[in-house]
């Protein structure tokens, strides 16, 4: 029983690196990677007032932060599986390079703390809420605020 329940840990591990590492940090939303790690019916919420139903939903928001970040970065700093869930500890940072939902570019360089709260199923990521501590973002994004 302790294999099963390790595998399925390790499993569930590799899927969140997997969603950040290739997905966010190297902007791949190729087919194939999509399919291997996000259910076809994923609900996604994002910390930046994004939420999506779907897989192209979820696809034309890593286009929109790309386009306006487009070093942005989220390292993970640690993990833990319970059940169903694997919660990621992040740190996300990038560089306000291109005008993002009427903020215009700044140039500035942001870091922020946050958690990753994901559910899987079947080996696929079904649910992802992203909760960060976006203010030192926005006081780079819109520093006349």
């Amino acid at each position: 029983m302790a294999a099963a329940s390790s595998t399925t840990r390790s499993v569930m591990q590799n899927l969140v690196r997997r969603f950040y590492d290739d997905i966010w940090n190297k902007f791949d939303t190729s087919p194939e990677l999509i399919d291997a790690v996000i259910s076809p019916k994923v609900t996604f919420r994002g910390t930046l007032e994004h939420s999506t139903t779907d897989r192209e939903g979820f696809k034309r928001y890593v286009g929109e932060i790309q386009d306006s970040f487009p070093d942005f970065y989220q390292r993970i700093d640690n993990m833990w599986v319970d059940g169903d869930t694997c919660i990621a500890r992040m740190n996300w940072s990038g560089t306000h390079a291109r005008d993002f939902r009427g903020y215009k570019a700044t140039g500035g360089k942001f870091e922020y703390p946050g958690v990753g709260i994901f559910k899987i199923q079947n080996d696929r990521i079904v649910d992802v809420w992203a909760c960060g501590d976006t203010h030192a973002m926005f006081k780079v994004i819109s520093p006349s605020k």
